[in-house]
């Protein structure tokens, strides 16, 4: 019997250590699901820089257009507000610069000298760890290289190869009012990177 008892109490006694480390699957399921969401009730920083190719929808003979409008560069700020849910909303600035030439002889725009700013309304949530989404409503207005003023619309999809940083690609919707007050739909794909950054209180 002692035999026994000798062999039986180091063995309660690890089981007690080890058991202690263990926690029920609701507990485990919640912190899966922490991580997997992000917390929200952070404000956080979001930045991006991409390399954008719009397609006209419409293109006007006169002014010597083409299918494809100027590939452009476009950086992007924003401070989204703490929220408990899995949406963050925010507000930002984003500003762009047409890379190509653009036009005929009628009113033509160089390479390199059309900049736009727009005030930008931004839309965050974390599919999981590594995915994110987000969307923007923005309305951009030409500071530099003509005069013009449009509407932008459009979503994309992000995944994080780091804590803070990673890729992203875009699909959104502009549409500008050119000469004569006439309307420009255009889509546009970018491809890009930015930097996520929660500010911890």
């Amino acid at each position: 019997m002692r035999t026994i008892a000798s062999l039986a109490l180091p063995l309660v006694v690890a089981s007690y250590f080890a058991l202690g480390d263990v926690q029920p699957a609701a507990a485990q399921s919640s912190e899966s699901t922490e991580l997997a969401e992000g917390p929200t009730n952070m404000p956080r920083l979001l930045a991006t820089a991409s390399l954008g190719l719009p397609v006209r929808l419409r293109r006007d003979r006169r002014l010597g257009q083409s299918r494809l409008a100027p590939a452009y560069l476009d950086a992007f700020a924003s401070f989204l507000f703490p929220n408990e849910g899995g949406w963050q909303h925010g507000v930002g600035l984003t500003a762009s610069l047409g890379l190509t030439q653009d036009g005929g002889y009628f009113e033509p725009v160089d390479a390199l000298s059309q900049i736009l700013i727009a005030p930008t309304y931004v839309l965050l949530t974390n599919l999981n760890a590594d995915w994110l989404a987000f969307g923007h409503a923005a309305i951009p207005i030409a500071v530099a290289g003509g005069k013009t003023l449009g509407v932008d619309v459009g979503a994309s999809l992000a995944y994080r190869m780091l804590a803070g940083v990673g890729i992203f690609a875009e699909i959104s919707g502009v549409m500008f009012v050119g000469l004569e007050h006439r309307l420009y739909p255009m889509v546009a794909a970018e491809i890009g990177a930015f930097v996520d950054y929660e500010v911890l209180p």
